[in-house]
Parts: C-alpha cells; structure tokens; sequence
C-alpha cells in the first residue's frame, strides 16, 4: 500500500518537475530574445550615445597646411586613432546614436607629411548640433524663442532686462 502510494506521489512530482522546467525555458527563452532584440518598447528610456570625437566645421576651417601635430590636437582634440604602421595619419571617428532617432556617422582623416599637417580626407556632418541636441534641448530652445519674441524687441532693450552677453 506504501509503495503505491510513494509511486503515485512521484509521479505527480514528475509531472511538476516537467511543467516548471517547460515554464523555465520559455521564460529564459523570451528574456534572452527581448534583451537581443531591436525592439523598442514606449516609455522606455533610452540613452544617447556620443563616441568619438566631434569635429565641426570650425575646427577644419582654423586648419592650415604646414601647421605642427601639436597645433592640429590642440584644435581637433587627441585622435581617437594613430595607426601605428602609418603614424602620419590620424582618425577622428565620430558615432552619435540617439536613443530615439537616427545614428549620426562622420570620419574625418588628416594627414601629415615631413611632421606637417598637409590635408585632410571626410565630410564634417552638416547641423552637427541639431542633430546631436535632444528632444528637450529642442524644445527648451523652442521655447525660449518663443518667449522672445512674445516680448518683443522694445523690452530686451531696457534698462531692467537682463544682458544675453557674457561679461568681459
């Protein structure tokens, strides 16, 4: 009568086991593929993610052939590369994927000859900013305009309001 009883109690256990481990790989199954996954679900918050370096077309702009490698770093930055085996070429990488919104790529590769700068090969990304700047920084700028022009001209003019120019 034990033995009946003790084989029915583990088959019933069995049975148990092979549901919780069917549950187990659906639910490792459905966390491994959402984590992989491209899709993106509302309301969650997703980081903006700069790499490189941000070269405008300022920076390129200020560079001159014949200057010194010292001169291009202080106006482009540190390169995010000098390959070793071409030391006369430096990269300047860009990547800025958003959290929301488009990935922005620019490359930009100067080159230096007898330890000159003498060129440089790549497109700066026209309205890096905007393209860079958040929705809220979009909207705050948005907005900040439109006060401005609520109040018009006459009242930034006066003596009460406060100076947009920095103090020297």
């Amino acid at each position: 009568m034990v033995s009946l009883y003790y084989r029915h109690y583990l088959t019933e256990i069995k049975k148990a086991m092979k549901k919780l481990n069917s549950l187990l790989i659906i639910i490792l199954a459905a966390v491994l593929v959402t984590g992989c996954s491209k899709i993106r679900f509302p309301g969650v918050y997703r980081i903006d993610i700069p790499q490189g370096n941000f070269v405008t077309e300022d920076m390129i702009k200020q560079l001159k052939p014949g200057m010194s490698p010292e001169q291009v770093t202080f106006i482009m930055g540190e390169p995010i590369l000098i390959d070793p085996f071409t030391e006369n070429t430096w990269y300047y990488p860009m990547i800025y994927k958003p959290g929301r919104g488009e990935t922005t790529e620019q490359r930009i590769v100067v080159y230096f000859e007898d330890g000159r700068f003498s060129h440089y090969e790549g497109k700066v990304v026209s309205d890096l900013g905007s393209r860079v700047a958040s929705e809220q920084d979009k909207e705050l700028n948005r907005r900040v305009i439109e006060q401005e022009q609520q109040k018009g001209p006459s009242a930034t003019e006066g003596a009460g309001a406060p100076s947009t120019m920095p103090a020297r």
